[in-house]
């Protein structure tokens, strides 16, 4: 569970990183009952209702190794200048 528990930090930190930068809005849900981490995200943050723009979803279970690195590695492939995400998440995080 060690192992989980580090990506599941990683994917905290990377949806923080992708939020902070304004392009788009997240959504981040650890449901304890039945070990599931929801998380989604919205591209068009300029629209005020998070479901109105193209909204991408995953609903994984955080003992599943596989499926938390697949969802790490799709939040890490959503486009965030790095110039910004790292001054802000550095400013954010502390």
């Amino acid at each position: 569970m060690n192992e989980n528990l580090e990506i599941i930090k990683a994917i905290m930190t990377e949806a923080i990183k992708i939020d902070i930068t304004g392009k788009q809005d997240i959504e981040f849900n650890y449901h304890s009952a039945s070990k599931k981490l929801t998380i989604s995200v919205c591209t068009d943050a300029t629209n005020p209702t998070f479901n109105d723009g193209l909204t991408r979803s995953w609903h994984v279970s955080v003992k599943n190794t596989e499926l938390l690195k697949a969802v790490l590695k799709e939040l890490q492939n959503i486009e965030v200048p790095a110039e910004e995400s790292s001054k802000e998440v550095n400013d954010f995080l502390g």
